[in-house]
């Protein structure tokens, strides 16, 4: 019995286990949120009594209060999970908010409630984005960080895609409670997940990585030794004595945002959520205007841009493998090259949709690949920030996914509005010159980036 309870207990301790349980929190909080999508219009007519003048402006304050309950949320779950023992307390907080918001949505017959359940909705994004992400970084080893934020982009994307999709189904076979019934359920699950899930510590396997150096991450092998700097020591720890006494008063947001990867992680960042809003804005309108299709086809082609963010999981362990520490840079490049490539859709013509359907995975795929390795990165970079005060055992990546959850919400206010005013006075040619643009300028400070890290390593004191 004993040796059934020890292995029961690593097992909820184990990475796995972990990796599914902040997995199933994602897809879940992402499903619900796009389920509600297409029923939203609908709710506030029939059962909130809104008028059909008024819907859009409802509509408008449930975005607003989305966006704002995350951009909050992000860095107040961020803050206290780092200063708190255990980070589990915060994560079932953030199920009790989605649980919250799910009955909210369910039983609302107010625009006002409707527009809180939207608010507890942001909280608890906020919560899984940074919370979920800490917990999963401080669980995994540093060989399996890409595969468990893999996993974790990919679970995003699952529900980003089929949440709005279902809800559309269920809404007008059954009607709108019943589209609650999978929520409830998935609810139910979560709760299961999160109630059982261990905080790994003495559980948590801690042997080094063996990976190659030429892995897109190639930090996460320079991990501190006891007789001082080497080859293989974290650029961090490479300053000198009167820095790192400098440090032990500098707040952990700062000291984050003080390192060089983790600026280039949050850049990177924001530049993918401008991408993906700019499209969300400019591609539905563009095919309608360009091919005439119809709200159908408009949604469908979605698909091509969206099914390669699947790929997550398959992308991080291709990156825990061996893949180049400019794999990141390579593959924006690419993205930019695609986007500058799409200017050659024009007219109405079985050419320039073969050019858009191609193309579209093409930046959907490069788009993951990057998403992946820069939260890697970030990952990574709050540990060697942590590793600075190992005596006091200061944490930062509660913080530091905050900072990535902000970065993508400051890129989907920029990408609407960058997308759309450049697509109206400059034509689509003029909007993805613009994106071409800024991707392949964000690829030249990646790759800067990751060769002064290589170069520094090289030159480190033995």
């Amino acid at each position: 019995m004993a040796d059934h309870k020890s292995w029961l207990r690593k097992f909820r301790a184990s990475e796995g286990f972990i990796t599914a349980t902040v997995s199933v929190a994602l897809f879940t909080d992402e499903f619900i949120y796009g389920l509600i999508v297409p029923v939203i219009p609908r709710a506030l007519i029939d059962r909130a009594g809104v008028s059909d003048q008024d819907v859009q402006k409802w509509i408008s304050f449930l975005l607003a209060a989305y966006g704002a309950s995350l951009t909050i949320g992000s860095p107040l779950f961020g803050y206290l999970t780092d200063r708190h023992r255990s980070r589990k307390i915060f994560f079932v907080i953030g199920l009790i908010a989605l649980a919250l918001s799910t009955a909210l949505f369910m039983i609302g017959i107010s625009p006002v409630v409707l527009v809180v359940a939207r608010a507890l909705q942001g909280l608890s994004g906020a919560c899984v984005g940074v919370v979920g992400m800490a917990f999963l970084g401080d669980t995994v080893g540093e060989d399996h960080t890409s595969r468990a934020m893999g996993y974790a982009m990919s679970s995003m994307s699952l529900g980003i895609i089929s949440g709005p999709m279902t809800g559309g189904i269920i809404f007008a076979k059954f009607g709108y409670v019943a589209v609650f019934i999978i929520p409830i359920a998935l609810t139910v699950v979560d709760i299961v997940l999160r109630v059982l899930v261990i905080e790994s510590g003495a559980e948590k396997d801690t042997k080094p990585s063996n990976l190659p150096t030429d892995t897109v991450t190639q930090q996460r092998q320079d991990a501190p030794t006891p007789t001082g700097p080497s080859e293989n020591t974290p650029l961090l720890n490479s300053a000198s004595h009167s820095d790192e006494q400098g440090s032990e008063t500098t707040p952990m947001l700062f000291q984050l945002l003080a390192h060089p990867r983790m600026r280039v992680a949050l850049f990177a960042t924001i530049v993918g959520a401008v991408v993906i809003t700019s499209f969300e804005s400019t591609l539905p309108l563009f095919v309608t205007q360009q091919f005439h299709w119809d709200s159908m086809g408009a949604g469908l082609i979605f698909l091509a841009f969206s099914l390669p963010t699947l790929s997550g999981s398959l992308i991080g362990d291709w990156i825990d493998s061996g893949a180049s520490p400019f794999t990141g840079a390579v593959a924006i490049s690419i993205e930019g090259i695609a986007l500058l490539s799409l200017r050659f859709v024009s007219g109405n013509t079985s050419v320039s949709k073969a050019i858009l359907v191609t193309l579209l995975p093409i930046i959907g795929l490069a788009i993951t690949i990057v998403g992946v390795t820069q939260m890697t990165n970030l990952c990574l970079a709050a540990g060697e920030v942590e590793e600075r005060h190992p005596d006091k055992g200061e944490r930062g990546k509660g913080l530091a996914f905050a900072l990535l959850n902000m970065s993508y919400a400051a890129g989907q206010f920029i990408g609407p509005v960058l997308g759309g005013f450049t697509k109206q006075y400059a034509g689509w040619g003029g909007m993805t010159l613009v994106l071409g643009l800024i991707c392949l300028g964000t690829a030249a400070l990646m790759a800067w980036s990751v060769a002064r890290d290589k170069k520094r390593a090289k030159t480190l004191p033995v």
